[in-house]
């Protein structure tokens, strides 16, 4: 299908236009779920529209703290810390797909009847998963910096070695060496590594339970208006997996920045809030 593209710089209208960059992080609080205790933060009105935020990992709730208040002034905004993360316990969920189920059992605590979703780096792939899941519930997907349908260079290694790694914890003499590696992994694309081991091994297990042409299938599945934001100079997903993916979806567009890294979340919220409220078309 042809998708719909255009390109935003640095002092475009969009930009020119965007008010004052505000922060926000609003308390969070334990969501009971058959998954476990989910924490949440909320801020806009309870009865507008509702849109579930997923981060990437590492990640919690603060990874929208700039998109948070721009995108509270017209939605429900709801932050979804993901089992292991910010608050939530670790519980039994350490895969993606798992990811997408606790995404589904959030939105069924909540008592949300439709909702939108947007995901960011790793949360795109959940957000997509819990998208196809959610079928005609889903009012609109938004995928920030997202996976795509095949391995991104920020994946150094294929998702079966992370995978290996995590089995690794069982060892200690083996886990050591695979430990060090992991790390070296994420100073290579610029993040900051997990202190303890436990939160390492976590991030093993989720990197390696991504399976890519799964994420394709499910963008294939999903019917609601779909949107992906991507930046030129993203140096973990590059622009022509976000742009297969756009087209992957039914009802897919894409908006490239020329600038903003792969922490679009932060470095550009005046524009991705833009672009989200014209994807839920919801007037300015």
């Amino acid at each position: 299908m042809k998708v719909k593209s255009r390109t935003l710089k640095a002092g475009s209208e969009a930009s020119a236009a965007a008010e004052p960059v505000l922060t926000s992080d609003p308390p969070t609080r334990l969501l009971e779920t058959p998954l476990g205790a989910i924490s949440v933060a909320e801020e806009g009105r309870t009865g507008a529209p509702a849109v579930l935020c997923l981060h990437g990992i590492p990640g919690s709730a603060r990874d929208f703290r700039y998109l948070g208040p721009p995108l509270a002034e017209r939605l429900r905004v709801v932050r979804v810390e993901m089992p292991g993360f910010g608050s939530s316990a670790v519980g039994q969920v350490a895969t993606l797909p798992g990811w997408a189920e606790v995404v589904i059992a959030v939105a069924d605590a909540l008592g949300l009847g439709r909702f939108a979703l947007l995901g960011h780096s790793f949360g795109g792939g959940a957000a997509l998963l819990a998208g196809a899941l959610a079928g005609e519930r889903l009012a609109g997907l938004v995928l920030l910096a997202s996976m795509g349908g095949r391995r991104h260079r920020g994946f150094l290694l294929p998702c079966r070695v992370y995978a290996v790694a995590g089995d690794l914890a069982r060892n200690p003499f083996a886990w050591r060496p695979a430990a060090m590696l992991a790390r070296f992994a994420y100073r290579t694309n610029g993040l900051r590594p997990p202190i303890d081991d436990a939160d390492l091994i976590l991030h093993m297990r989720l990197l390696g339970s991504v399976e890519f042409e799964r994420l394709t299938a499910a963008a294939r599945r999903v019917t609601a208006p779909a949107l992906v934001v991507h930046a030129a100079d993203d140096r973990l997903v590059e622009s022509d997996i976000a742009r297969a993916l756009s087209r992957e979806l039914l009802h897919g567009s894409y908006v490239e920045l020329d600038s903003g890294g792969h922490h679009l979340n932060r470095t550009r919220p005046g524009e991705v809030t833009a672009a989200v409220f014209d994807l839920l078309a919801l007037g300015q």
